[in-house]
């Protein structure tokens, strides 16, 4: 299995509220974990794209979901920096909870 599930490990990290490096270096591992597996379930899916139509092209295997991914990326870092210069302005805990969840339902649907 190319990926795992993030949420037991996030759980546990917080259950016994660890702290340090290696909590650290796990955190950046289990992200880099689920990264490897979009893409590779991305390519993946342009494998079975090509096959079934009958037209292998190297750019749309590999280069196409890429580029999506860093489009993405982009997006997300975009709308973050937007988030936290927008979050200045709203006090209150309910109105930053619901600035936060219209921003991902906003950068999911772009994405």
């Amino acid at each position: 299995a190319a990926a795992t599930a993030p949420a037991a490990t996030l759980m546990v990290v917080k259950q016994y509220k660890a702290h340090g490096p290696l909590t650290k270096l796990l955190l950046m591992v289990v992200a880099l974990d689920d990264a490897v597996g979009l893409l590779l379930f991305s390519i993946s899916f342009g494998i079975a794209q090509a096959l079934e139509s009958g037209n292998v092209n190297a750019i749309s295997i590999v280069v196409e979901p890429l580029v999506e991914m860093g489009m993405s990326v982009a997006i997300g870092m975009l709308s973050g920096i937007f988030l936290s210069y927008l979050e200045r302005f709203f006090h209150s805990r309910s109105k930053r909870l619901s600035l936060v969840v219209a921003f991902i339902m906003l950068v999911a649907g772009i994405s």
